[in-house]
């Protein structure tokens, strides 16, 4: 694991956010691409559309679910509520 200051780090995370830039001005290509794929006489190239479009619609549904940090869980609050309370 790389230290998040690191410089090669950064340099990975640029190449990375480049090459995303460059793709989403390809999406609708590349979708028209793999739908056009799904009906292929050969399987191979039916599968790979598939593929595509799986790691599509994943990557999307990721895109849209809030990013979560663990620590920051109420863990002691759900606790707290769920233990039965003496008295009761």
């Amino acid at each position: 694991m790389l230290n998040p200051s690191s410089r090669l780090k950064g340099e990975k995370d640029w190449r990375k956010y480049e090459t995303a830039r460059e793709l989403a001005k390809k999406i609708e290509q590349i979708r028209e691409n793999y739908t056009r794929d799904f009906k292929s006489t050969e399987k191979r190239v039916q599968q790979r559309a598939v593929a595509m479009y799986f790691i599509d619609k994943v990557a999307i549904l990721q895109l849209s679910i809030p990013y979560v940090e663990s620590t920051s869980f109420p863990t002691s609050d759900l606790i707290s509520t769920a233990s039965p309370q003496s008295g009761q």
